[in-house]
């Protein structure tokens, strides 16, 4: 890690310009080193007033959000550990509370090695004048700086230790999604919450913030971000209509892909946001042997859906330079390398993960809804989210007709902003029960003569999105009268994209269907086509209308809030009470 002692002797050119800090200094206004390292000092004496002798202050390459600075203890003082990191926030607007929960959150449950907490201050009331977090120092080097550096059999171990991380990252779930956010209790113990996900800080509408705390499934997390950014940016220009008609857009995609059963785990899950090499920290044994010592910056730690925390790490079997684009490298991840070395650190590392994870991490609409939870998390904020709205319904179009999906749902936001059962009526999950009990009733009546398919829904092929089936069904089963004209499965065709196929003759006939079935499955068939024909009523130009209507009357309310707010010349917070809730390990 690149840093300056300030105990160190250089010669006079060397020294003036370490007063230059690139980052503290010339970006960010703050105090150059030179100076800022003798109030450290000070700083340390009053945390350390047992201590005689000078500490040694070290300027440490900083991040965006936070100024870095080593501190050595010097021999004398009686503490664990001599090396400490102190991390200064450098804008006004940090939660260092909300770094010192999750890190705390991290230890508590889980085994993944972070930093341990000394000394912190989050007020302004300190030799400092800002917050400030003193944690150990983890020994080891940037995993960023080193792994190319490393041989073959190094590079399995770091495939296999990523591997472990991610997945006990993912033991960790929560019924919300949210940010963690902590509360010191007398006996020294902590009680957490997850709060939702920031907004506009400059704004305070209780009609933004309000009935967020019973998002429980991934499909209202998503509609109810979008209709909460939707009503901040009517509220920051009533006007502006390109926001309003956005997020409306949104929302109707994500219906779309709940409604294909993308959606299907609703729990939420502990993700690092991001868990980079240049994050990772590699500590060198007495053997030889390399081991990830720490897993740093988890200020950006989230709950969300599971597909959030299956970002495929690439950069373990195909290092790309940093030009490369994000998007370009996950596409690509993957595509077997020819490079037997590279080919073999992937197989360990997908061995170590799982099919399940895989099937988050490359499968195309997972790598879409990654970026869509970008924008219910952070708004559209940046130029690539106004870049990825713009060639949006494109991409979703094409990914649609790839997988043959059909408009299947008309239901609106609004919709599932009143709670509406979506998953009941339209999902897969009760979709793909009926074919099952469909394919129960075959055996049992005879029908086709043959036995139920038996499909593996594993990892994707090499080179590609498709499903690798072990076992295709028979032909005649799949060639049963009414489904797509007696097409049966084309080889390029793969299993899920079979099943909506199936799914959606099946709806056309289900009348027909429910006469040649047995009593029973004629009631629960005729069950699902009222379920189906009531969700057709409402049409998309009227759910537009209804998101629209609703997002001005959030405006409207906003409007009055704010000028109550002007009157008493005050703000608020920016989140409800009501808006925490409690963590569930």
């Amino acid at each position: 890690m690149p840093s300056e002692k300030s105990t160190s002797s250089t010669n006079s050119v060397q020294a003036s310009l370490s007063d230059i800090s690139e980052t503290s200094t010339l970006i960010y206004g703050q105090a150059p080193f030179s100076e800022y390292s003798s109030v450290v000092q000070k700083l340390c004496r009053q945390l350390w007033p047992s201590a005689t002798e000078d500490f040694e202050i070290e300027r440490l390459k900083g991040g965006g959000f936070n100024r870095i600075i080593g501190i050595t203890a010097p021999d004398r003082v009686s503490q664990p550990h001599a090396q400490y990191i102190l991390r200064i926030p450098r804008f006004e607007d940090t939660r260092p509370d909300r770094e010192l929960a999750i890190h705390r959150y991290v230890q508590e449950h889980t085994s993944i090695p972070t930093a341990e907490i000394f000394f912190y201050d989050l007020t302004n009331e300190n030799i400092l004048a800002k917050p400030y977090v003193i944690q150990k120092r983890i020994p080891g080097d940037s995993l960023f700086q080193i792994y190319k550096t490393l041989d073959q059999e190094r590079k399995r171990d770091i495939a296999r230790q990523w591997g472990r991380i991610l997945l006990e990252e993912q033991t960790i779930t929560n019924d919300t999604s949210g940010v963690v956010e902590a509360i010191e209790n007398k006996d020294g113990t902590h009680t957490y919450s997850v709060c939702p996900f920031d907004l506009d800080p400059a704004l305070d509408d209780e009609s933004i913030h309000e009935d967020i705390a019973s998002d429980r499934t991934v499909l209202k997390m998503f509609v109810t971000q979008f209709s909460r950014w939707s009503a901040c940016d009517l509220q920051l220009d009533p006007e502006n209509i390109y926001a309003e008609e956005t997020f409306a857009q949104l929302s109707d995609i994500v219906i779309e892909m709940d409604a294909a059963g993308f959606f299907e785990d609703k729990r939420f899950y502990l993700s690092h946001l991001d868990l980079e090499p240049r994050n990772v920290l590699i500590d060198t044994g007495h053997d030889d042997s390399r081991s990830i010592s720490g897993v740093l910056d988890w200020d950006s730690a989230v709950f969300a859906p599971i597909f959030v925390s299956c970002m495929p790490p690439s950069w373990i079997w195909a290092w790309y330079d940093n030009e490369t684009n994000e998007d370009e490298i996950e596409a690509k991840a993957n595509e077997t390398p020819e490079d037997p070395d590279r080919r073999e650190l992937k197989q360990i590392f997908e061995e170590t993960v799982g099919p399940a994870y895989l099937q988050y991490a490359y499968h195309p609409q997972y790598r879409l809804a990654r970026k869509l939870f970008k924008l219910a998390k952070d708004g559209l904020r940046s130029c690539w989210a106004n870049d990825f709205v713009q060639s949006l319904p494109e991409e979703w179009a094409e990914m649609k007709a790839t997988l043959n999906l059909r408009n299947a749902s008309t239901t609106s936001a609004s919709d599932v902003l009143d709670e509406a059962e979506i998953g009941d009526s339209l999902g897969t999950d009760s979709h793909c029960k009926v074919v099952e009990e469909i394919q129960q009733d075959d055996q049992e009546t005879g029908v086709n003569g043959s036995e139920s398919p038996s499909t593996t829904k594993g990892v994707p092929a090499e080179g590609g999105d498709k499903y690798t089936k072990e076992k295709a069904p028979p032909p005649d089963w799949r060639q049963d009268k009414g489904v797509d004209g007696g097409t049966a499965l084309d080889d390029s065709e793969t299993d899920l994209q079979y099943c909506y196929r199936r799914i959606s003759a099946l709806q056309q006939s289900l009348v027909d269907i429910a006469n040649e079935r047995p009593p029973r499955r004629a009631e629960e068939l005729e069950r699902q086509r009222r379920a189906t024909e009531a969700a057709a009523v409402a049409e998309r130009e009227a759910a537009r209308r209804n998101v629209a209507l609703d997002i001005r009357r959030h405006s409207a309310r906003s409007r009055i809030i704010m000028e109550d707010a002007e009157v008493k010349a005050g703000v608020l917070d920016g989140h409800g009470d009501g808006a925490h809730t409690q963590v569930t390990p």
